[in-house]
Formats: structure tokens, C-alpha cells, sequence
């Protein structure tokens, strides 16, 4: 199998962790706990100061021979629900990198069904849901990873300014907005300029789930401040700001 590292937050999610950390706390003080992951049936020798979830998706996902012969890399955001019996289901990617990776994260996750403690709402098992986030490279480890995911993301982000405000060919500025994403999936000015994108290009339901993920990760609900776009040539700039008006 080619060398693939699969790995939690490889990139530096900040945000990501940020944003989680804010919404646990908010269930707490709704009298819920969080799902948790307990790997009952997980027999193999464990990291005890690692994520006890990625280290079962690391060897799970690495172990799938239908693998073998891909050859993408990015970053994996995973959506999904833990019902009150501790089983998986509504798996949904946030953010996908290929077919054949987004199917063996699937399998992983599924079979990781009768493995979790239920949250508890109320004292009663409730279903809620989790997101994960799993970075795949060939990069040697964490650290050149993270420089190497950043610097991609960074071309295609600039390449995607110049067809969008120059060239003012918004496809292809897509199509780079959305190559910067693969590599770096919470960078809110992306997100927010591929919703913009989006608005222009007729999919309104993609540009809202686009601001809406900006407003999560950020918690702004303005333009980014280094994003000044103009409203006569973007309608989409209207569109983001009117979400939030009162």
C-alpha cells in the first residue's frame, strides 16, 4: 500500500477545536453529555494520551486494501450521528477528498457501531452528532504536512482571486476555491469566498451551507475584515449580510 498518514487535526485545525470546545460546553449547560467513544470491542494495544477514536480510524482506514492504489491527499470532515443504542448512522462529508476514501472512512466509522457511551439528555441515552476531522498525505509527518497543506491551499486560494476578480471567470475560481478547501477545510475567508462564489454561480443552498460553516468556525457574522468585496459586482455580498440582519 502507498504510504498514506491518517491523522486527527494534522493541519492545526485551531478553529475546528475551538468551535467544538464552545459547543460542549453549551450542551453541558443544557444538561447533555456528549457521545463518547469507548473502543469496547477495540483490542489492540492503545496510546493511552492519544484520541482512542483516531487511533481506531488510523488503523482501520490504513489496514483497507481497496486503498491500495489511491493516490489522493486533504483533509476529511466527517459528519455523523450516534444514536441512543451507541450505533452510527447519517454519515455525511462536510468536506470529501475522492470516492475511495470517503467510502473507507464510512466503513471505519460504521463499524465502530455498539462502541459508543449514548449522550445523555436529561439523564435519558439521546442521540447526537459528532464531527470528526482525519487529514490524508504523503508528506513524512505532522509538522511537513501542515506546511505543505498550507502552502497548497494558498496557491489555489490566490488562483482563485485572479479568475474571480480579474479574469471574472467564477468557475474556475470554484473549482480553485474548492481545491484550497480539500487542503484546508476550516479557513473561514475560503469558505466564505466560495459562498460568494456560489451565490453568483445560481447555488444558493451551497453558498448558505458555505456561510454557515464560516459562521461556525469563526463566530462572525460579517465579512471577513481582509475580504472587502464590492456589492454592486458580488449580489452575494447582500445575500451573506442579510442572513444576519434582525
Amino acid at each position: 500500500m502507498k504510504t498514506i498518514l491518517v491523522m486527527l487535526f494534522a493541519i492545526g485545525l485551531t478553529l475546528a477545536g475551538n468551535a467544538q470546545e464552545k459547543m460542549s460546553r453549551t450542551l453541558e449547560s443544557m444538561d447533555v453529555i456528549p457521545a463518547q467513544f469507548t473502543g469496547t470491542r477495540y483490542i489492540e494495544n492503545t496510546d493511552q494520551g492519544a484520541d482512542l477514536l483516531m487511533q481506531f480510524l488510523r488503523s482501520s482506514i490504513s489496514e483497507d486494501n481497496r486503498l491500495t492504489e489511491v493516490n489522493f491527499e486533504g483533509t476529511e470532515v466527517v459528519k455523523f450521528t450516534v444514536t441512543e443504542t451507541g450505533n452510527v448512522k447519517d454519515i455525511k462529508f462536510v468536506n470529501g477528498i475522492c470516492n475511495e476514501i470517503d467510502d473507507a472512512v464510512a466503513r471505519a466509522l460504521y463499524s465502530t457501531s455498539g462502541m459508543w457511551k449514548p449522550a445523555l439528555k436529561g439523564g435519558n441515552d439521546s442521540e447526537c452528532y459528532k464531527v470528526v476531522s482525519l487529514s490524508f498525505s504523503h508528506q513524512p509527518d505532522n509538522l511537513a504536512t501542515e506546511e505543505y497543506f498550507s502552502k497548497q491551499a494558498k496557491k489555489y486560494f490566490v488562483k482563485a482571486c485572479e479568475h474571480m476578480f480579474i479574469d471574472q471567470k467564477l468557475k474556475k475560481a470554484e473549482r480553485d476555491l474548492n481545491a484550497a478547501l480539500n487542503y484546508m477545510p476550516y479557513d473561514g475567508s475560503t469558505l466564505y469566498l466560495r459562498g460568494i462564489c456560489r451565490y453568483e454561480r445560481g447555488n444558493t443552498e451551497g453558498a448558505i451551507d458555505d456561510w454557515s460553516r464560516f459562521t461556525e468556525i469563526t463566530g462572525l457574522t460579517a465579512a471577513p475584515p481582509e475580504l472587502v468585496l464590492d456589492e454592486k459586482q458580488f449580489k452575494g455580498v447582500e445575500a451573506f449580510a442579510s442572513l444576519y440582519k434582525k
